[in-house]
């Protein structure tokens, strides 16, 4: 039988504690503990960093700056090249041919003077024996010399005529037409279909007028200087 001290067979067994004097042998994988450290072993704290141990050189936080101009420096590389390639595939438009400016011009001052006189053409045309007042304006600001001083000058005479006949006058079929002329001055050719009513023809009576207009250009606005109007001489 084994008792509380008698140890199991088999069972590894702790190491006597070492007698005073005596070293252990060299065992593979054992290093003695250390012991206390000498005075001195340590240089003072002015002598640090010992010398002949190597720094890492001076420049080694710098590294950074070249490496992000290298980065940019690639970037400007590559800009270069997109640059090219579009200028390759979309490449500057060519010069204005003054020709084409010259018609372009010429086509829009057309259109604009158009589209005035057909405005215009309907102002002048449309009126109300009993609302006069907003006529006269419109058809007086809507024209320049020496068409305005011809309308200005006739327009009281119109009033009572046309209060006195009680008129009245719609337009339809409004279609107007380039004729002539360039620059500033144009010729437009209005054509429509007025239905006029008065104290005397209760009933519309129907016409169809032609009118020429002659737009000027006064700053940015086409402005009748001259009209040949069969329906102001009735």
């Amino acid at each position: 039988m084994t008792g509380p001290d008698t140890p199991y067979p088999g069972r590894p067994q702790p190491a006597p504690p070492p007698q005073p004097g005596y070293t252990p042998p060299h065992q593979p994988g054992y290093a003695p503990p250390p012991g206390p450290v000498p005075p001195g072993a340590y240089p003072a704290q002015s002598n640090w960093p010992p010398q002949g141990v190597p720094q890492p050189p001076a420049t080694a936080r710098k590294v950074w700056p070249a490496a992000l101009a290298t980065g940019l420096g690639g970037m400007v590389l590559a800009g270069g090249i997109v640059a090219g390639v579009a200028a390759a595939l979309w490449p500057d438009p060519p010069a204005p041919d003054p020709a084409a400016s010259a018609l372009a011009q010429t086509t829009a001052n057309r259109e604009a003077a158009r589209v005035a006189s057909c405005d215009y053409a309907r102002v002048v045309s449309t009126y109300d024996s009993t609302n006069l007042d907003d006529y006269l304006a419109r058809s007086s600001a809507g024209a320049t010399d020496p068409y305005k001083t011809e309308f200005d000058d006739a327009s009281q005479a119109l009033r009572q005529a046309m209060e006195t006949a009680q008129v009245s006058s719609r337009v339809e079929d409004l279609e107007c037409f380039y004729k002539s002329g360039e620059g500033a001055e144009i010729v437009i050719l209005d054509i429509m279909s007025q239905f006029r009513r008065s104290l005397t023809q209760p009933v519309e009576d129907k016409q169809t007028f032609v009118i020429e207009m002659t737009m000027r250009k006064v700053g940015d606005r086409w402005l009748v200087s001259k009209m040949n109007s069969p329906m102001l001489k009735k």
